[in-house]
């Protein structure tokens, strides 16, 4: 195992963990809230990772997004969401500059790397397939090397998020209580945009 992949092994010991992260550079937290189609201005307060999961009755329904703001980023999680491996979220994200780097994953093995600049998406592609020729749909970058870890893809995919951010994912970030957004299913928020799904 690479020593940047190594660096991130406990994830993979996260048996039940199914969620979005991404961080973004050179865009503003409320933008970032905005492009997920939640109010920056309503809060639900301050949850852990745990903490922000929808309750069983109402998944679906809506999703929690989780805003950890610093200085020259944003990073931003869904517990068992998947707003954020949606090209067009992406795409917005990014729409007025900046980088955004996303990782998902889910319980059943499925799992998406999406990255965006300046409201282009310029890889998207499923880590556990990084070695295939990509398929219909998929961007394969120039920066995804032949050594890409798919035996323990999720610790590959982000220590790729951290070579190409320039951030480390701290594992604190799961238990720290961080502003809370509600947002809307992204199937119900871009269910009139055209190519929403596509890069």
């Amino acid at each position: 195992m690479h020593s940047s992949v190594a660096k991130y092994a406990w994830i993979e010991e996260e048996q039940g963990l199914a969620w979005t992260i991404a961080v973004t550079n050179g865009v503003l937290a409320s933008n970032v809230v905005r492009a997920h189609g939640g109010d920056p201005d309503i809060r639900m307060g301050t949850r852990t990772f745990e903490q922000s999961a929808v309750p069983a009755d109402e998944f679906g329904q809506y999703f929690c997004l989780r805003i950890l703001a610093a200085p020259g980023f944003v990073a931003m999680t869904e517990n068992n969401g998947w707003s954020g491996k949606v090209p067009e979220i992406a795409r917005r994200v990014t729409r007025q500059g900046g980088r955004y780097f996303g990782v998902y994953w889910n319980r059943h093995g499925h799992a998406y790397v999406t990255e965006a600049q300046d409201g282009k998406i310029t890889a998207y592609f499923e880590p556990l397939f990084a070695d295939t020729r990509p398929g219909a749909g998929a961007i394969h970058p120039d920066w995804l090397s032949s050594d890409f870890d798919i035996e323990h893809y999720k610790a590959a995919s982000l220590a790729a998020m951290e070579e190409r951010t320039r951030i480390s994912f701290d594992r604190f970030w799961l238990t720290l209580k961080a502003p809370t957004y509600r947002i809307p299913n992204p199937d119900v928020l871009l269910r009139d945009v055209p190519g929403a799904r596509l890069p």
